[in-house]
Formats: C-alpha cells, sequence, structure tokens
C-alpha cells in the first residue's frame, strides 16, 4: 500500500486478473510440486518401493517421464488461478522442458539421498488439522515431504529450485559426484 495505493487498490480491492498468462516462480514451482507428488505415488504403486535407489534409479526415470507427460498434458485444463504452467513462447517451452530435465536429474540425487530413510508423508499439512507448536509459537503450513526410517527418525524435506547453489540439497558432493563419476 505505502509503495502505490493505486496498485494495492486495483490489486487486493478490484482483484483484477493480469490479461497475460505467469509463467513464472510460483507456476514453475507449484508443477514441481505436483509432479515430484505424482511421481512418488505412481513409484510406489508401480514398484512396491517407498525409496529411490540405485537399484530402481531405471524405473523410476520412467515412472517420473510418465508423471511428467501427464503434468503437463493437465496444465492447460486447470485455471490460471490454479497457477498452471503453459508455454507460450519457445524460450517459456524451453523452460518447461529444462524444468522436466531438472525434475529427472533429481532422481540420480534421490538415489543417494538419506540411506534407511524413506518418504512417509507428501504435501503435509501442518497445524491445520492439529494444533502444533514449538519454541512457543504456533506453527502452521505445509511441508512438501517427511521421511522416516525404522527407528522413529524424521527428516523433513523441503524442495527447493529458487534458492542459491548454497541452499541446494545436492550441494558440492553430488555434483562433484555426478561430473566426475
Amino acid at each position: 500500500y505505502l509503495a502505490c495505493p493505486c496498485l494495492w487498490f486495483v490489486q487486493r480491492r478490484l482483484r483484477v486478473q493480469p490479461l497475460d498468462e505467469e509463467f513464472g516462480p510460483l507456476q514453475m514451482g507449484d508443477f514441481a510440486h505436483h509432479a515430484l507428488e505424482g511421481f512418488y505415488r505412481a513409484f510406489w504403486e508401480r514398484t512396491g518401493a517407498r525409496k529411490v535407489g540405485p537399484q530402481t534409479l531405471g524405473e523410476a526415470r520412467a515412472v517420473m517421464g510418465e508423471v511428467l507427460a501427464a503434468q503437463q498434458a493437465l496444465q492447460p485444463l486447470l485455471k490460471p488461478s490454479d497457477n498452471r504452467l503453459v508455454p507460450t513462447s519457445e524460450l517459456e517451452v524451453r523452460e518447461m522442458d529444462a524444468l522436466k530435465a531438472r525434475l529427472v536429474r533429481y532422481l540420480d540425487f534421490e538415489a543417494q539421498l538419506l540411506p534407511g530413510f524413506h518418504p512417509a508423508h507428501l504435501e503435509y499439512e501442518v497445524g491445520v488439522h492439529e494444533r502444533v507448536e514449538y519454541a512457543g509459537v504456533r506453527l502452521v503450513g505445509k511441508v512438501d515431504r517427511i521421511d522416516v526410517d525404522d527407528a522413529g527418525h524424521a527428516v523433513v524435506i523441503d524442495y527447493k529450485g529458487s534458492l542459491s547453489a548454497d541452499y541446494e540439497l545436492a550441494g558440492d558432493a553430488a555434483q562433484a559426484a555426478g561430473a566426475g563419476g
């Protein structure tokens, strides 16, 4: 409001929708989250495995390819307010292809991530149905994934593509392994 009261009024009170289709980080993030959730569900159903491992990597890539194709085919059927990802230019087509390639490459990292743990919850809503407090603060939100092991330990996995390389799950070790073998 302080920066531009007119813009605030148009966006917040009139709720005017932009004329152009959005194709940005929000839409790409939603596409990736839906694709990863769909992938894990399809992978579990097809293989019975709860975790992608080196022995299931080939099957995981095939499942991811199918999920990505289905997710992309679904996009034009969604409303723009659903943050659909519909490329309208050659540049956006290339960005979509790059996003899908990153999601397939993620499986190589996933196969090495947290041995002994497996995904137990996908897109888990925290504090919506039950009260969750930590350090005196009520937590509410959505967790991308929670992995567990047989001893009852849990790890929260947060998918991030918009942060710098310093924050990527793969880090330097995975990049070096991918580059040098």
